[in-house]
């Protein structure tokens, strides 16, 4: 009677609390005869309701009790070894336990539901196949954090799977081949119960299901995944939820705060590291520290997001890096790259792939090429490390005050490969020394922006080296024809926009290679 009782208040508390997880056992019962109280458990029923010392309505409450646990999920138990029933009960605790204790604040997650709806889709839980599914995108838009949601749902919640097991930061603790062996072992202990050497596809059994994630999409397809989820940034609308959240404790912040908000919100772009990166740290402080940290950003990329963002980066071979530095460049100003100037400046298509495979690049469902502002900044602070303190010892110039302090005081060398100015501040003194440009010997990209003040000392075109120059724009040109000397062999673009030109050049001039020409005569 006492067992009858504990069942009861177990069911009770399992329904006001929704905290407990009940797991039948049927020892040598079928689970049948429970749910409708038939044989012996009509027989023992029957007795307790002619026992006078017991209430009918207690009664009711077992009947009910035994009705409500026969209906979930247990363990059925007739003729097997008990050691084996032992080790299936203690896997499933273990499970239900981890995913009570999982490390997410599911409180603090914004949009997710759609995402795990469709890679719960992908999973296809009632096929008795092995299905591996990949997870990928760039750093920091929330991979391991929808791989972890899948896995405490699905490794839970079904009891079919034998064991279930979840490695994460295998790249920092897989530096070497002994490393990752025993990283084999982990997973396959974690799953087996047993130590195992290696271990190969065919082992998985019927209706397995691995969720791998990773930036690289072509080695997920080059490992048979059989498909790929691709998680994108979150838009407007969320992005500031999650930021909210980071920053205020809250969905909505204070409205004092609401500028400066949507500023470091058009930011991170909807990457949900950079939000919650941003939004811890400034939580908490006061407006002067937001607006600090606003300018300080203009300089110099929040380390804890480089250091995630760089990651892809690294793992790129020396032409895959120059060519993202390249296109950062490229960016700079438009939002479209061209496969004809990918070739001119010695790139291949195929490195190309790699970055958009490597989540470095995004190209739409149009085929444009789109990069991520924050992986600009990460190229323009890749750049600026190679000789923090000269400016003129970089590969690529961007920040205008960089450009004029080099060009004005004639510290150029030939490491510069490219020179990008997308804006020029209206001042009083802008003067460049043009003949500081004859340093730069690799000069293949060279942007100025339109700027009615600034000026040059002598005249550029006569000093800008021409073997490598693939790419120039110079607005403003104050000269009527380009200098005789100014060879243009390798030039690919030449734009020329608000210039006084009244001749380009005297006598013949050959452009084998010019694909793009636009001059924009001022008219006086």
């Amino acid at each position: 009677m006492c067992l009858m009782r504990e069942l009861a208040e177990i069911v009770r508390w399992e329904k006001k609390t929704k905290l407990i997880t009940i797991i039948p056992i049927f020892y040598h019962v079928d689970p049948s005869n429970v749910r409708n109280q038939r044989g012996t458990f009509a027989e023992a029923f029957a007795k307790h309701e002619k026992d006078p010392k017991v209430d009918i309505k207690e009664i009711d409450m077992w009947r009910n009790a035994f009705r409500k646990v026969s209906n979930f999920v247990g363990e059925h138990i007739h003729d097997r070894y008990k050691s084996t029933i032992i080790q299936d009960i203690s896997r499933r605790i273990s499970r239900e336990l981890n995913s009570r204790f999982s490390h997410l604040d599911y409180n603090k997650l914004v949009a997710i539901d759609s995402q795990v709806d469709k890679m719960m889709k992908l999973l296809d839980m009632e096929s008795n196949n092995v299905r591996f599914v990949g997870i990928h995108g760039m750093g920091g838009v929330g991979k391991k954090t929808l791989a972890q949601i899948i896995y405490d749902r699905v490794s839970n919640s079904n009891c079919r799977f034998e064991g279930s097991s979840f490695i994460s930061r295998i790249r920092e603790n897989s530096t070497i081949a002994r490393d990752l062996a025993s990283l084999q072992k982990e997973l396959i202990f974690a799953i087996m119960q047993e130590k195992i050497d290696g271990g190969e596809w065919k082992w998985f059994g019927p209706g397995s299901r691995v969720i791998i994630t990773c930036r690289d999409s072509h080695l997920l397809r080059t490992h048979g995944v059989n498909d790929i989820y691709k998680v994108e940034q979150l838009g407007i609308e969320k992005a500031l939820q999650l930021f909210s959240l980071s920053a205020f404790k809250k969905t909505h912040p204070t409205e004092n705060y609401m500028d400066l908000f949507k500023h470091f919100v058009k930011s991170a772009e909807g990457l949900p590291l950079a939000l919650k990166v941003l939004g811890s740290f400034l939580f908490g402080r006061t407006m002067d520290a937001w607006e600090s940290e606003r300018e300080k950003l203009k300089a110099i990329l929040n380390p804890k997001i480089m250091d995630v963002l760089q990651i892809s980066f690294n793992g790129l071979q020396e032409l895959q890096k120059e060519l993202f530095l390249d296109m950062v460049c490229f960016f700079g100003g438009r939002d479209i790259f061209s496969n004809m100037l990918l070739e001119r400046f010695g790139h291949y298509c195929i490195d190309l792939d790699v970055l958009v495979e490597r989540s470095l690049v995004s190209k739409t469902y149009q085929g444009t090429l789109i990069m991520h502002d924050l992986l600009k900044e990460l190229g323009k602070e890749i750049v600026r490390r190679e000789c923090p303190e000269e400016p003129g010892r970089r590969s690529r110039l961007f920040c205008h005050e960089d450009v004029f302090n080099v060009l004005k005081n004639d510290t150029g060398t030939d490491a510069t490969k490219a020179i990008v100015v997308d804006f020029c501040p209206e001042t009083k003194d802008q003067r460049l020394n043009a003949k500081a440009l004859s340093k730069m010997r690799k000069l293949r990209y060279f942007e100025i922006h339109h700027s009615r003040t600034l000026k040059w000392r002598r005249n550029p075109l006569k000093y800008l080296p021409t073997i490598e120059l693939r790419y120039l724009e110079l607005p403003g040109y104050y000269l009527k024809s380009f200098p005789s000397s100014f060879q243009l062999g390798n030039l690919t673009v030449l734009r020329m926009p608000f210039s006084r030109m009244k001749q380009l050049w005297k006598g013949s001039m050959v452009l084998p290679n010019l694909k793009f020409f636009d001059l924009d005569i001022q008219r006086t």
